[in-house]
Order: structure tokens, then sequence, then C-alpha cells
């Protein structure tokens, strides 16, 4: 998926406040979740450095710094380091895209030399499974219940590992949509 296809699917998944209504909700609390989805198109785009990778691009045209699909969140800018660019975070760890075998993982925080998950084959395999994932979390926000559901839960953990390049990238998935068997 390209920077552009990912900006106007993820915004389309959006909720609105009428997605919350009746459910006792802080007005806060759904605004945040609400946030959680804009992008915006950066008024000066900064280009430290030209790449040909879609997230390190999407990066350096939009603001997706307010972005957060469960514990996955972006950088407001990539950081380009010695291998890899810097692209997000889940929690402290850091989400990477190698700069040889283009493949997105992420590395401990405590030592960027391991990886604790390897997430997609490549920036635009990451973006589907990503447009994946966080319709899934919007689903569950709007429907506990959903996330009491194993199966449900299986399905879209397998279908974001398909579309991040195989079953290499599912253990990541499980951990972003909170699967567990």
């Amino acid at each position: 998926m390209n920077k552009e296809l990912f900006v106007e699917q993820f915004r389309s998944l959006a909720p609105s406040e009428d997605d919350f209504m009746g459910k006792g909700l802080r007005p806060s609390f759904v605004n945040q979740q609400i946030d959680r989805f804009k992008i915006q198109l950066k008024t000066t785009p900064k280009l430290k450095f030209i790449s040909d990778d879609e997230i390190v691009n999407l990066l350096q045209t939009y603001d997706c710094s307010s972005i957060g699909i469960g514990m996955l969140s972006f950088d407001p800018e990539p950081e380009e380091r010695d291998g890899y660019y810097q692209v997000g975070k889940v929690e402290l760890d850091i989400i990477v895209i190698n700069k040889i075998t283009k493949e997105i993982e992420v590395r401990d925080y405590a030592d960027l030399r391991h990886s604790i998950w390897k997430c997609a084959r490549n920036s635009y395999h990451f973006l589907d499974s990503l447009i994946i994932s966080a319709d899934c979390l919007k689903k569950i926000l709007l429907d506990t219940e959903s996330g009491d559901d194993n199966d449900y839960l299986l399905t879209v953990v397998e279908n974001c590992a398909d579309k991040a390049g195989g079953g290499q990238y599912i253990d990541f998935y499980k951990m972003l949509l909170g699967y567990f068997d």
C-alpha cells in the first residue's frame, strides 16, 4: 500500500462521536480515541534525506505523530541510523526499517541490535497490515465483546500476518491485537 492510500483508508476508519453514544465514556476519552486517527499533511515537509521507502516518505510528508494503533505509534520524523531508519515505537521499543532487507522490525530499546519482532516484509506490506489492525482495534473499542472472541482475533491476526508477508510475522500481530492462545 502506498502512503496516499494508507492515509485515505486510515482516515476513513476514524470513529465519530456518535459511535461512542450510550457507552458512558468521558468526552476526553472519546476525543482521545478519535484523535488517534488524525493524519495531517505537513505544511512545510522536511526532506531530511531521499528514500524510496514508503513509510519514510509518509513520515516526511504527513504528521502521523498522533496515530495510535494499539501500542504502536509513529515518530514525528524518520531518523536515519546506521543500518536502519527509526520510524516509530511499540511502547518503549523501536520500530525500524532495515536499510538492506527493507524488513520492518521492532528492536529492544535497551539493545538495538536485538530484534524482538519481525513485522513485515517491507513498508508496503506493513501499511496494508496496519489498516487491518486499526480496523480490528476500532471494532474492539466500540464492541468490547469482539476482543473476547478468540476466533475473530485469530482470523484477523492471520490476515495481518499474511498481508505483512507470511507466517514469520504472526507473533507481532498477536501482540498488537492482544491475541493470546
